[in-house]
């Protein structure tokens, strides 16, 4: 088995994340989301039926945590200026610095009077 940057593992044994498909990890990310979620439903329903109030308390903790994990997502993605695809060499470093197993290109250059002048943008 080969590791991220194509040497051997010392132990072939050890899985990684990479070496599941990415449909796979979304698949089960999904279901254990929704089952935290039942869980924490029927918690809810039980806790109302003691007279708790510390529903709205785990609400808020849920939600923080939530807005944490976003936050730290968009935190990692690349920004405008790190992957600017008119620098080829700089969009193959960052290819070569994170291989990702796919890559979308989103990119546009819609102000059409400029390209008409500009074709190499």
């Amino acid at each position: 088995m080969r590791g991220l940057r194509g040497e051997a593992d010392a132990d072939a044994d050890i899985l990684t994340i990479s070496d599941y498909p990415l449909w796979a990890i979304f698949v089960v990310s999904l279901l254990a989301l929704l089952g935290a979620c039942e869980a924490a439903y029927r918690y809810g329903i039980r806790a109302a039926g003691r007279g708790g109030d510390s529903v709205a308390t785990l609400e808020a903790a849920v939600l923080g945590l939530l807005a944490l994990m976003i936050s730290f997502t968009f935190s990692m993605a690349l920004s405008r200026s790190d992957a600017d695809v008119r620098d080829h060499e700089k969009v193959a470093t960052l290819l070569e610095r994170y291989s990702p197993g796919v890559v979308i290109n989103t990119t546009a250059f819609h102000k059409v009077e400029a390209c008409e002048l500009d074709a190499d943008q």
